[in-house]
């Protein structure tokens, strides 16, 4: 985002023809929220069973801790984006595989029985 022409990370030029945007901002700005703070709120919200509201409002699993969501929606907002980029631009690099592969650990590991019982909400407890 703070350099749109992808120069800063060394995008080659070409990559600019295969993608439906006319410069890296906007990708950016997706990567820093779909992948960037989603994650770190999730993080922080798993670790410290943080009891906010607001993220309430798009958790469609009233059963599970809103940051367990957001963990599913992590791994499945990184899966669509690799497919997406592998779509437009093919593989190029390992890394494009290595990123598949931690979203689908990231929801293996997120829907582990003890994992979902963990994050499950008391009988009493409030639900944000």
């Amino acid at each position: 985002m703070i350099n749109p022409s992808g120069s800063i990370m060394r995008f080659p030029p070409d990559f600019l023809e295969q993608i439906p945007f006319t410069d890296y901002f906007l990708p950016g700005l997706i990567l820093f929220s779909c992948l960037g703070l989603v994650p770190t709120f999730s993080l922080y919200g798993l670790v410290k069973k943080a009891n906010w509201k607001w993220p309430e409002r798009i958790n469609i699993f009233p059963r599970r801790h809103w940051a367990w969501t957001g963990s599913v929606y992590t791994g499945i907002m990184l899966l669509v984006w690799i497919t997406v980029q592998l779509m437009l631009l093919g593989y190029r690099h390992i890394i494009q595989v290595v990123y598949g592969l931690t979203g689908v650990m990231i929801l293996v590991f997120s829907l582990l029985p003890p994992v979902m019982k963990h994050c499950a909400r008391q009988k009493n407890s409030p639900s944000g």
